[in-house]
């Protein structure tokens, strides 16, 4: 499909006004929800350690924890979803219903995750731990189904790439509510005379009430089809299966290239955004508006280059423009910690390198996961969407707890003091060297295992061509 002529006045993204024009309005139903993703998972991600060694006043190594535990029950719960979803048999359909009845527990928890507890010491630590696990179990309850389904509305190898540029589109806007505006709505209560702990709170119900009523609009929006579920080859959901199912998934060596990769990433974008915070607020003193400011370009280059990267990866392939970004971007961002970078022109740059590569990454990885699904129906004889795409998410809280710990620990190590306006300058090297110098290393790495990668379009294509002449011949067969 063209995009319409009229798209061309458009300066801000071609891939905004194509979501708005396309004809199947199912796709941009569905990207909705990923801006309510996004911004749950970047005002966490971005806020919740800053705010609980800030606000609440816990050790940053005890926080550190806090959060890497929470993330490990994301990840212990994310098989039980895609196990549960990929044989579900709802009325409403097999991925819908998760997405309808975990959005409203998701931003009541998220409010109580950011709110003042009346406990101190290590029940408060227990509390927070607690909450932090219930956030990511409801959280993986509904995007582990709602990535799944993404898989099943297309096997079109560049339409996937196209949904998953809608869905970029929504993530980016979702990611301006989780990380620019915090802070903006943070420094406007304040100033409104409202204390600290309280701005937190409002913000966060403000961050819940729109990220939960995006998820249900998807839920609710669209009727899912419901083709033959093909449960019965799956076998009854246990333990067992479940076992199976992903020991199977886990023996594809494209696979274990593609979670390679994820982990390198996920650990250098845990440590720059949960960071940033910390750079902006001690290394450069920034204002809570000035900050905002420099989220929101953030967000608007990430919706800027969602059309290119479309269109590079249709024309060069989506392993090739990976490989380019994150390599590129690795590099870079290493060697900016030998410059000097506390002034606006060589911080811009550097948002500029790092968000090269975000882009890339979230507009792109996803969809190489739904063309494994075709490589598991190949080897295995068998689809479950839910179970290879739910090791994306999976790995990914897995990496992201790596990075908050090794965030938390080193920053510790190095002396930083919680609640303090000032910081040693040990201190301060530590938070720059976990800005620059170890994402720098994880993204080279997850470059190079990116250029292992064996799945481009023309094997892709080779693959369906198989299963087609298999189905037909099984089919023949009465098989």
């Amino acid at each position: 499909m063209r995009l319409p002529a009229c798209s061309k006045r458009l300066p801000f993204s071609n891939a905004l006004w194509y979501a708005l024009n396309m004809k199947n309005p199912t796709l941009l139903k569905y990207a909705v929800a990923s801006g309510g993703d996004s911004a749950m998972y970047s005002y966490v991600n971005s806020f919740w350690l800053f705010y609980m060694t800030t606000v609440s006043g816990v050790p940053p190594a005890a926080a550190g924890s806090i959060t890497a535990i929470a993330m490990v029950f994301h990840a212990v719960s994310g098989p039980f979803f895609a196990g549960i979803s990929d044989r579900s048999r709802h009325k409403l359909g097999r991925r819908r219903p998760f997405l309808i009845f975990s959005s409203l527990p998701l931003g009541f928890i998220l409010c109580l995750m950011f709110s003042r507890l009346p406990f101190e010491g290590s029940l408060r630590v227990v509390v927070l731990t607690v909450l932090g696990a219930a956030f990511w179990i409801a959280f993986a309850a509904f995007f582990i189904p709602h990535l799944a389904w993404g898989a099943e509305i297309t096997t079109d190898y560049n339409e996937r790439t196209t949904i998953r540029t809608l869905s970029f589109v929504m993530y980016a806007i979702g990611a301006v509510l989780g990380n620019t505006a915090p802070t903006a709505f943070v420094s406007e209560f304040g100033e409104a005379s409202m204390s600290e702990p309280a701005s937190w709170q409002l913000t966060t119900v403000i961050v819940a009430v729109i990220s939960a009523g995006s998820i249900m609009f998807t839920g609710i929006a669209i009727r899912e089809r419901r083709p033959p579920y093909e449960t019965k080859s799956l076998g009854k959901f246990s333990l067992k299966t479940l076992a199976l199912d992903y020991w199977q998934a886990l023996k594809l060596r494209p696979l274990r290239l593609l979670i390679y990769a994820v982990v390198a990433y996920m650990i250098t974008n845990t440590l720059i955004t949960a960071d940033r915070m910390y750079v902006f607020t001690f290394k450069l003193g920034y204002s809570g508006q000035t900050i905002s400011l420099i989220m929101l370009v953030f967000g608007a280059l990430g919706i800027a280059l969602a059309t290119p990267v479309l269109r590079l990866a249709k024309r060069f392939d989506k392993r090739a423009i990976l490989v380019v970004c994150l390599g590129v971007s690795g590099c870079s961002i290493f060697a900016m910690r030998f410059t000097d970078i506390t002034n606006l022109p060589s911080l811009t740059a550097f948002l500029c390198i790092f968000v090269v590569a975000s882009t890339s990454y979230w507009q792109l990885i996803p969809a190489t996961f739904y063309d494994i699904c075709e490589v598991d129906e190949y080897e295995n004889r068998v689809k479950r969407a839910g179970t290879i795409t739910s090791i994306l998410p999976i790995t990914e809280a897995i990496a992201s707890a790596v990075g908050m710990q090794i965030l938390g620990l080193w920053l510790q190590f190095r002396g930083f003091i919680s609640g303090a306006a000032t910081q040693t300058p040990a201190a301060l090297d530590a938070i720059m060297d976990c800005f620059t110098i170890v994402p720098g290393i994880m993204l080279i790495l997850a470059a190079l295992a990116m250029f292992r990668f064996p799945i481009t379009k023309r094997t892709f294509e080779e693959i369906k061509e198989a299963l087609n002449e298999r189905n037909a011949e099984n089919e023949r067969q009465g098989v």
